[in-house]
């Protein structure tokens, strides 16, 4: 493979591309036909509400709770199975921490990961 040349534009740059789903996650393939329940942290910002808008468009996911920085986060609690953070790296860490103590699968498009930052959830993860 070659390597990419970041300053060069490619075809469908700027697009969002979803690349989940119920097929491709081995823990929810045992759902029943069910929607996966999803909720959104960031869902205010430009890219959560991409995010909001492409689960809601999505068949086989259901979106549960959009929230965004300060709001209330019981309906993720209750009813969302997997948490899509796309907030800032300021946020990110705390809604890592509150993911992992209440055993929500996560999934970060948020930037600013350092390698401390990963070690601290991993510690996270393995403290669980």
């Amino acid at each position: 493979m070659a390597p990419r040349d970041e300053g060069v534009a490619r075809p469908g740059a700027g697009r969002l591309r979803m690349p989940w789903g119920v097929s491709t996650l081995g823990w929810a393939d045992n759902r029943k036909g069910n929607a996966m329940r999803v909720a959104v942290f960031g869902a205010k910002g430009r890219m959560g509400a991409e995010v909001c808008a492409a689960v809601e468009a999505a068949a086989d996911l259901e979106l549960v709770a959009a929230v965004d920085a300060g709001e209330d986060r019981s309906t993720v609690e209750s009813e969302a199975e997997v948490v899509i953070d796309f907030t800032t790296p300021d946020a990110v860490m705390d809604n890592l921490a509150w993911c992992i103590e209440r055993g929500i699968h996560a999934v970060v498009g948020t930037t600013g990961f350092t390698y401390e930052r990963l070690a601290s959830i991993r510690e996270l993860g393995s403290a669980s």
